[in-house]
Parts: structure tokens; sequence; C-alpha cells
């Protein structure tokens, strides 16, 4: 289920990553997955958590099919003031970290640009192949291939090389 149409009965492992970005005077934690996999976000009472708007009706007005959050927790951290509403496609969260609106895996989803002296790293969900829970596999592929071409080091998600790093240069 987790890739669309892909090796469909093979073994996959999927780690869910937490970033932390070093180099601003901000410590900054992206995780382009579910907010709640941090499992200890709740201790981080002075965090800021951005989600684009789309995601938030997920939440709130969750669809059937869809039960990925524990509404609990958001709800929380949003009434505390700790969440911003992003509504544009683009929204810069610090000088050379943008989050873009990359709509696949859910209709509020985003990506992460991040300037490096190595180029445009662009933290996302996978690298092409729409994730097997999507809005619309047609979209999520287009989506997905244009994020890639966006970025000159790309960060899949749900890569699994990544365990083995220690960071990223």
């Amino acid at each position: 289920m987790m890739t669309y149409q892909y090796d469909y009965g093979v073994e996959y492992v999927i780690p869910i990553y937490c970033w932390l970005i070093e180099g601003s005077d901000k410590i900054i934690l992206i995780d382009t997955g579910l907010l709640e996999v941090i499992q200890n976000d709740f201790k981080c009472v002075n965090a800021i958590f951005y989600a684009h708007e789309l995601e938030f009706e997920s939440v709130y007005n969750p669809h059937p099919l869809d039960f990925r959050y524990m509404a609990e927790f958001i709800e929380e951290i949003d009434k505390g003031g700790q969440m911003v509403h992003i509504k544009n496609e683009i929204f810069e969260v610090v000088s050379g970290i943008t989050m873009i609106h990359t709509p696949a895996h859910t209709k509020g989803r985003m990506s992460v640009l991040i300037n490096t002296e190595k180029g445009i790293l662009g933290i996302t969900g996978m690298e092409v192949i729409p994730p097997g829970t999507n809005i619309n596999p047609y979209l999520a592929y287009d989506v997905m291939l244009k994020f890639k071409n966006m970025v000159d080091i790309l960060v899949p998600l749900h890569e699994p090389t990544f365990a083995s790093l220690e960071t990223i240069p």
C-alpha cells in the first residue's frame, strides 16, 4: 500500500524521519509526514508547527477513508496558538527554508526546499512513485515529478538508505 501499483507483495521498510536543520539561529525540525510522528511533539512547548490549511480540513472533517490524524493532539496545539495555517502554495518559514504545497499523499501535503551550499535540497515524501494512499495518482505523479525537477538534491522522506547516514552535507 505504500507504493501505488509498484512492487506488489515486495517487503518494503518504510522509515519515517525527522530532519534537524543546522545553520540557523533557530532549532528547526522538519517532518513531512504525520504531525504526531515525532512522538515528543507535545514536549516542544515553545514550538510553532506549520501545515497547509487543507490539512486542517482533513483533521477536523476527515473523509471516512482517511484516518491518519490524532485530532485531539492537533486541536490542542492549534487552540494553543502553536499552529500556523498556511494558505499559500509557497511559504517561507525562515530565510532559505521554504514550504511548497505538493498535494499527493494528502490534499494539504507540503514539501520543503532548503537553500544549501550545494544547491537546493528538497525534502518530500517519496521520489516519484505516488504513495499507495493518495488523493489522485495522476496528480501525485505529476506533482512529485515537478518537485523533483525543482531541486538539486532530493531527500525522499521514506527512503531507507538515509537510515545509515548521520548527516546530509
